[in-house]
């Protein structure tokens, strides 16, 4: 952020496939690789320094603000367009550490979010082949009548999420203990928030698509799975989520090892699994157990209590804090792009009022009333009376006679 925004609008007409391999993959792949070489090799970025903090705080901010925006969401592909937005910032954030960790995290997670998010969008052209839309409000149940798409779907949505095994798991994992050992916690926070709500979006776009209530407003009639041509790619990325999370020493080995072994002090080995099991990760998986297993018992009273179980997130929607963040997301408040829009128009409103529009009014008043006085007298010296003529012509003369008089002295 804030150069994001065609990729949410470009998601609604452009073709899945150009989703999955631009935007998901291949921008990443080139964009945060190069970002990475001019970082280490051209600025030698360094734990503290204003360039490290500066991208931290990049992309802290786009992680946060990008995963508001997609929350709120109605359309399946505008939602995983602005999680691609999310997700590039734990990849600068990863980078602004500048702790090899850090970086290699930041990397890494490139790498996985060229899998997770191409079978996101994948699955998301499944649902649209099929069902004709990917508008959430027109979707539903399709779990039973697409089983291999919501599976699909499934892992890569709880890869982005960082839910271990998964590869998003491990270089999330990464980046945070990035941030921790440059000394900034505020920036874990907010990479730990990000997943948080990156798997409350996820939770609500599952429920929405495949594992809730058929939608009244869906088009009648059974949706048949897509084809396997079209089921393939989805498996294998989605296998490539489970392989790169359960064997991740290999990528990071082969691949990260030797980008980030020259920017670590004399070249030393970096341990990737030196803090898998530490403090933070303990505390951060009991507490995500806790909200799944309270989201689950709250579905489950709903249940016995006569409601209808998908109703069981509304609450959250109107909860105190929750209720204004959503608002303000459904606006666009956390819309960089769009409050720089609103604060320019702002801007050129007060320039034009308070500048522009006061240079007219002395032009147009001032400037006008000054030439028309001064052609005025003019009009009454040159009135087209011969005698007047004559005395101008003779002053004139005298005027120059004076003048020749002084030069030649």
């Amino acid at each position: 952020m804030p150069f994001h925004t065609w990729i949410p609008d470009a998601a609604i007409d452009a073709p899945v496939t150009f989703m999955a391999y631009m935007p998901a993959a291949f921008e990443k792949l080139l964009g945060i690789y190069l970002l990475a070489r001019i970082c280490l090799d051209i600025f030698t970025l360094q734990p503290g320094s204003g360039l490290s903090l500066l991208l931290m705080i990049i992309g802290a901010a786009t992680i946060v603000l990008a995963v508001m925006m997609a929350l709120v969401q109605k359309d399946l592909k505008r939602l995983l367009s602005y999680h691609a937005v999310s997700q590039v910032g734990y990849m600068i954030l990863g980078i602004g550490t500048a702790i090899p960790i850090g970086i290699a995290g930041g990397i890494f997670h490139m790498i996985n979010h060229a899998m997770y998010k191409s079978g996101l969008f994948l699955s998301a052209g499944s649902v649209e082949h099929r069902a004709g839309t990917t508008d959430l409000r027109k979707l539903g149940g399709l779990a039973r009548e697409m089983p291999i798409t919501a599976a699909g779907f499934t892992v890569c949505a709880l890869a982005i999420s960082g839910v271990w095994p998964l590869n998003g798991f491990v270089s999330k994992e990464m980046v945070f203990h990035g941030a921790v050992e440059s000394g900034s916690i505020l920036f874990a926070i907010a990479a730990w928030v990000g997943a948080v709500f990156t798997f409350a979006s996820f939770l609500k776009a599952g429920h929405a698509v495949f594992f809730g209530k058929r939608s009244e407003e869906r088009a009648p009639g059974r949706v048949k799975e897509s084809p396997v041509t079209m089921l393939i790619p989805i498996l294998i990325l989605a296998l490539l989520c489970i392989t790169f999370g359960l064997f991740n020493k290999l990528p990071l080995t082969q691949f990260i090892q030797p980008v980030v072994a020259a920017h670590a002090e004399a070249g030393a080995p970096i341990d990737y699994t030196a803090h898998a099991l530490d403090l933070f990760n303990v505390i951060a998986g009991i507490s995500v157990a806790c909200l799944i297993l309270a989201f689950g018992l709250h579905v489950y009273g709903f249940k016995r209590g006569g409601k209808k179980a998908w109703l069981a997130s509304e609450p959250i929607h109107h909860a105190p804090f929750f209720k204004q963040m959503y608002d303000g997301a459904e606006k666009r408040f956390f819309d960089l792009y769009e409050q720089g829009i609103k604060f320019l128009r702002g801007l050129s409103w007060i320039l034009f009022k308070g500048i522009d529009r006061p240079i007219d009014a002395v032009y147009e008043k001032g400037v006008t009333a000054v030439g028309t006085a001064f052609t005025g007298l003019l009009r009454k010296a040159h009135n087209g009376h011969y005698a007047n003529y004559l005395a101008w012509g003779l002053g004139g003369l005298v005027v120059l006679i004076a003048l020749i008089n002084v030069i030649l002295k």
